[in-house]
Order: structure tokens, then C-alpha cells, then sequence
């Protein structure tokens, strides 16, 4: 929906037909959310959201600060939501991102990007740094996340980026 400023409110509808035995529609359950409302936390997982990421890195970069980006996605994921459905994948997510917040501290931040994709900042990190946390995030993976009292074994997909920005000076 367009605004009369010109910025645009983005509205997620999802619909859910609840129906009796024979099949005859009982109840339809209409949701709509405002997608704009938080901006910069994920909606499903409570994470940063990719908003955020780049503002966050907009902000480092223009700073000329020292920082590491590590970006992963979880290996097989869409195997879970074909097999267990979408309520169980997000629950899994969810927990994937718990886990993740439990590895921050002041100098990491950790956001969601789209499905099972992930970034993290590292603060004044270098080479050795990011691939010890990076070591850090595949353990965690590999040890399984617990959903719906299973242990789930997870494998973190190939690093998409593995980049390194360090002090600017102006010319």
C-alpha cells in the first residue's frame, strides 16, 4: 500500500479455512500483519533483520572500523519443511536463532536474511578471529538443535562471504 508521503506499508495476508467432516467450510481465519512495524528485528526469529545488517554495515564501514562478515545457511533446510511442514521449520529456526544469540557479545552481532540464511558482524575481528567463530557456528550446528524433544543435527552450508574491511584513510 502507497502512502500519500510515497513510502510504501508492506502487509503480509494469510488465510486458513478450517472446515468441519464432511468437508464444508466452518471458519475462515484471515491474518494480516503489518510487515513495517519493526523494521529492524525479524519477525519470526527475534533477530536482527536484514534491514538492520545493512545499516549496521553502512555505519562500520563509514566509521572505518575494523570488522569481519561471516554470511551461512543451514544445509538442507528445505528438507525439513517438506517432511515436517512450515510450523515445524519455523520452530526450528527459531531455536537455530536462540542458539545464535547465545554466541554474541559486544563486538558480534548476529541477523536473519531471508529463509535459512544468516549473517554475522565481528567487531574489530580479523582472519583468525572469524574462522575461530566460524569453527564456533559449525560446531553448534553439528551438535544438533533441539525441537519438539528431538535432537536435530544441522550442517552449515558453504560460506557465502568471508570478507575483511579494514581502517579507511581519506585520500
Amino acid at each position: 500500500m502507497r502512502e500519500n508521503n510515497g513510502s510504501y506499508v508492506m502487509f503480509s495476508i494469510h488465510a486458513e479455512e478450517l472446515r468441519d467432516e464432511e468437508g464444508a467450510l466452518d471458519y475462515l481465519i484471515i491474518g494480516i500483519k503489518n510487515e513495517n512495524a519493526f523494521p529492524e528485528i525479524d519477525a519470526l526469529t527475534d533477530l536482527y533483520s536484514e534491514t538492520r545488517y545493512v545499516e549496521d554495515l553502512e555505519k562500520l564501514i563509514a566509521a572505518g572500523e575494523k570488522f569481519a562478515v561471516l554470511q551461512i545457511h543451514v544445509e538442507g533446510f528445505s528438507t525439513f519443511n517438506l517432511i515436517y511442514g512450515r510450523d515445524f521449520s519455523n520452530e526450528l529456526l527459531r531455536a537455530i536463532a536462540l542458539k545464535f544469540i547465545y554466541m554474541m557479545d559486544m563486538d558480534k552481532a548476529v541477523y536473519r536474511l531471508e529463509r535459512e540464511r544468516f549473517v554475522f558482524i565481528l567487531k574489530k575481528a580479523g582472519r583468525e578471529e572469524l574462522l575461530t567463530f566460524e569453527q564456533e557456528v559449525r560446531s553448534t550446528l553439528d551438535a544438533g538443535i533441539m525441537v519438539q524433544g528431538e535432537l536435530h543435527p544441522l550442517k552449515m552450508g558453504a560460506v557465502a562471504v568471508r570478507a575483511f574491511f579494514w581502517s579507511i584513510s581519506p585520500l
